[in-house]
């Protein structure tokens, strides 16, 4: 079968419920992150609206997540694995 499998099913469902505490972590990495910080500047994850979730890595319940902004043409790039965001790209 390929998929989607139960366990991917779950996590999206997970990533949809907890967008806000997702939100959350993807703030306090960038705020954490000279770089991503300057990137982002004076913009807000509220400025963003999750546009697509699309499994990362076919054997691990990963994900890519994209945000895009509600504002201009921007967007944050996120890898959420094992529950929280380990990667950032804005």
């Amino acid at each position: 079968s390929n998929g989607p499998y139960n366990n991917q099913i779950e996590t999206v469902k997970y990533i949809i419920n907890e967008i806000d505490v997702i939100n959350n972590q993807i703030t306090e990495l960038i705020n954490n992150n000279l770089e991503l910080n300057d990137k982002f500047k004076n913009q807000s994850m509220s400025d963003f609206h999750l546009a697509c979730i699309n499994p990362w890595l076919k054997n691990e319940i990963s994900y890519e997540l994209s945000f895009d902004s509600n504002l201009n043409d921007g967007y944050v790039g996120a890898i959420f694995k094992n529950g929280r965001i380990t990667e950032i790209n804005i």
